[in-house]
């Protein structure tokens, strides 16, 4: 893919701490794994880590998001992507779809969030039903399942790993926890979803989907698929297929 036309994704991200995300670090990752032509800036948004309801539902609004986008439309974005999860379904299905309209209102560019393209990703697996290995709280978790059940989709297996901070979610153990997930629920094929854009996963994605023995969806895959996909540049390959991640 490296011979392909320039293209710059622009991403919010969550200014809520210190943390090591791989959104800040991606494109020597890009150039690594075939996407050269793709460039990343990221302009970081108002958060403080907490993933409480309430919470998060300040740190999706328009208000918050809108201006960091038309930054992003300066700097050249082709498309947009809000990078959270848990701001993006906090307030259920339309609510995120909202959210990625009115930026593509403001900025005249296709826009998405981490939720919308979990959904997406699955959906372009073919299923119908899927499993869930969730970082937040129960109740943050409960919020999840009900955005997917109202885009479609069933979850049948759910784990809440507790975290009420970003800095715990990313401090998990993603192969640990996805060991003793499978180990829980033996013989599961449906795809097993990994919320939270807070987990680095895009380094650990062939090493999670042995793992699991079955397709995973994390949230940073999903973004960067769904992102390069409105933007017209995943050559059609769906979220398997464009990480080589095909079982």
């Amino acid at each position: 893919m490296s011979g392909d036309h320039p293209v710059t994704l622009g991403v919010i991200l969550p200014d809520d701490g210190p943390y090591d995300y791989e959104w800040l670090r991606l494109e020597p990752w890009l150039r690594a794994n075939g996407f050269g032509h793709v460039s990343v800036p990221v302009v970081r948004s108002l958060a403080d880590g907490i993933m409480v309801p309430e919470k998060l539902r300040a740190i999706g609004r328009d208000t918050v998001l809108v201006p960091c986008a038309e930054r992003l439309r300066t700097m050249g974005a082709h498309a947009i992507l809000w990078a959270c999860t848990t701001g993006s379904f906090v307030a259920g299905y339309e609510d995120a779809r909202g959210q990625a309209a009115a930026i593509a209102r403001a900025t005249s560019l296709p826009a998405t969030n981490t939720s919308l393209a979990m959904a997406a990703a699955s959906r372009a697996l073919g299923a119908g039903e899927v499993d869930v290995l969730s970082a937040y709280t129960g109740e943050v978790t409960a919020l999840f399942v009900d955005f997917l059940s109202r885009s479609g989709l069933r979850a049948g297996r759910i784990a809440a790993l507790g975290c009420v901070h970003t800095r715990e979610s990313f401090e998990v153990d993603i192969e640990l926890e996805i060991s003793r997930f499978t180990a829980r629920h033996p013989g599961r094929t449906v795809p097993l979803l990994v919320p939270d854009t807070a987990i680095n996963t895009l380094a650990l994605l062939k090493t999670l989907v042995r793992r699991a023995c079955r397709p995973i969806v994390t949230a940073n895959q999903a973004s960067l698929w769904h992102a390069l996909e409105i933007a017209g540049a995943a050559g059609g390959a769906g979220p398997l297929a464009l990480f080589d991640l095909a079982t």
